[in-house]
């Protein structure tokens, strides 16, 4: 409960607006800090009354508000604004109640910093309490945060756990120290309640405090489970397929994307490619069509074609393979994005970035695959998936990254390819033609190029070819505060498979870490 007072000896049950008085104030500067003088709990008999006093840093003419919370009883406030003199420094008089409590005094600016005191009353004197956190799990835990609320039990706060309770009593300790508790009132029963973060608390009921001495108590603390709700994770997974079934998925993919590119045989390849650049050239147009058939009957482009292919130094299919070679001797690693599902439990979302060094989406990947993941007791986690990719597509994105590699930012893989088969030795091999001199040749060869590429990147969804990257993973999670997967790192099985051989997976890593935080805007 925050109970708010203005006016003299304001009761606690009334609950009337904060009024700033007409005082000169200033606007607190970012860096304002505000304190108590009192240092620790605040102990008072009952009815007893105190005075507080506050101080501001820099010094200013701040306006303050004083409020009570948590279970204040009778107890009273003298006033419930006040504005701080030139030395930063504000009173309020404190009316202790008439029965045996604990709650704090809140100081604030508006829209600035606050501050508290803990206060204790009691007519039996005080005593210590030394809190020994039993606590048996693997999470790390830095700090213990103790709570104690007298006049109750833990059966009556346990809806609030692990938030602190309003007005309790609150003291911090090392994870390896215990946690000592000065100055809490005897007589009544307290709860003591002890959290580690958020992710871990216990609580236990004593009312055997000691005046003017220490009691030790044990309080045992259970993990809340694993909140996998709140996913949010990088996923990297390693590859380590055997070395002959894996070559041999690299070379089925190889002759879909190649064959489907250009046929091997050079007649074959120089028809192909003059096709798709009369393709380029007509448009739709008949009498370019006829225009484009007639010089190229009329040269004997069949022939020169076939001869240009015939005579570079690397055949486009070798050019091919070296691309792909150099590109395929990188390390193969799985990297995405695991996300929460929400409803039903037991589901989340896979996000692939990155199939080895090819762009997910260039791989064939669908942007989201709908996978399982699950918790254990002692944060273990599995996660179950069938992410699927399209070979071909793969190895064009291998091609690519090794023919553009040191190529400007602005370079494309038909620029590649017009250099790989020398279009403009091509095109002044061949002249010219209506409409069309020899560097439109040029260009009409490249364009053949890559709409011949384009079109054999999808060879393998044209056969109904499907990759599918099987993937069975555990490992152990660390959490956050609120027991969240912040992390985790295990191992995986499963096998990769082009549609048609499969490479099985045993025992390979598999790690999970937070995303980066997003860039703020500019």
């Amino acid at each position: 409960m925050l109970v708010v007072l203005s006016g003299a000896l304001a009761c606690a049950s009334e609950s009337e607006p904060v009024s700033i008085p007409s005082e000169p104030t200033v606007d607190p500067p970012d860096r304002t800090e505000l304190k108590f003088e009192q240092s620790g709990t605040l102990v008072l008999a009952p009815g007893e009354r105190r005075t507080l006093t506050v101080l501001a840093d820099p010094p200013g003419a701040y306006a303050l508000s004083f409020a009570m919370i948590g279970d204040v009883r009778d107890a009273r406030l003298d006033r419930g604004s006040a504005v701080t003199d030139t030395e930063g420094r504000a009173s309020v008089e404190i009316r202790a109640a008439d029965t045996v409590t604990t709650f704090h005094v809140r100081a604030w600016i508006e829209d600035g910093p606050f501050t508290e005191v803990a206060v204790a009353v009691s007519g039996d004197s005080f005593g210590d309490l030394r809190i020994l956190p039993q606590y048996n799990s693997s999470r790390e835990v830095g700090t213990w945060t103790a709570s104690i609320v007298p006049r109750t039990n833990c059966a009556a706060i346990a809806p609030m756990l692990p938030e602190d309770p309003a007005g309790a009593i609150l003291a911090t300790a090392p994870a390896k120290e215990p946690i000592v508790v000065k100055n809490l009132p005897v007589g009544p029963n307290l709860a003591v309640a002890v959290r580690a973060g958020h992710y871990a608390w216990g609580c236990v009921d004593m009312a055997d405090l000691v005046a003017n001495g220490e009691v030790a108590v044990k309080v045992d603390l259970a993990d809340k489970p694993l909140d996998l709700s709140a996913t949010d994770l990088e996923l990297t997974l390693g590859f380590t397929p055997p070395e002959e079934p894996y070559q041999g998925i690299l070379a089925s993919s190889r002759d879909a994307l190649v064959g489907a590119f250009l046929p091997e045989d050079n007649p074959a390849a120089a028809l192909a490619l003059l096709d798709a650049m009369a393709a380029a050239y007509v448009a739709g147009s008949e009498v370019d069509a006829q225009a484009f058939a007639a010089a190229r009957s009329a040269g004997g482009w069949d022939a020169l074609a076939t001869d240009h292919l015939t005579a570079l130094p690397t055949p486009l299919g070798d050019q091919l393979d070296a691309w792909m070679l150099t590109s395929s001797a990188e390390p193969l690693v799985l990297h995405g994005r695991l996300r929460a599902q929400g409803s039903p439990s037991g589901l989340a979302l896979f996000e692939p970035i990155r199939l080895g060094i090819v762009d997910a989406a260039a791989a064939g990947m669908p942007a989201e695959h709908l996978v399982t993941w699950t918790g254990q007791p002692g944060d273990k986690v599995h996660l179950g998936a069938s992410l699927f990719w399209l070979p071909s597509r793969y190895m064009a994105g291998l091609c690519r990254a090794a023919a553009l590699t040191g190529a400007g930012v602005d370079a494309t893989m038909a620029d590649a390819l017009a250099v790989a088969a020398d279009c403009e030795g091509l095109a002044t091999t061949l002249g010219g033609l209506d409409k069309c001199d020899a560097a439109c040749v040029a260009g009409l060869c490249k364009k053949a190029l890559a709409s011949r590429w384009e079109a054999a990147i999808d060879a393998s969804a044209s056969a109904g070819q499907i990759g599918e990257i099987d993937v069975v993973a555990a490992g152990t999670a660390k959490v956050d505060d609120w027991a969240a997967p912040l992390s985790f790192a295990g191992a995986w099985s499963g096998s990769l498979s082009d549609g048609q051989i499969a490479a099985p997976i045993d025992k390979a890593p598999v790690m999970g870490e937070p995303p980066p935080p997003a860039e703020p805007p500019p």
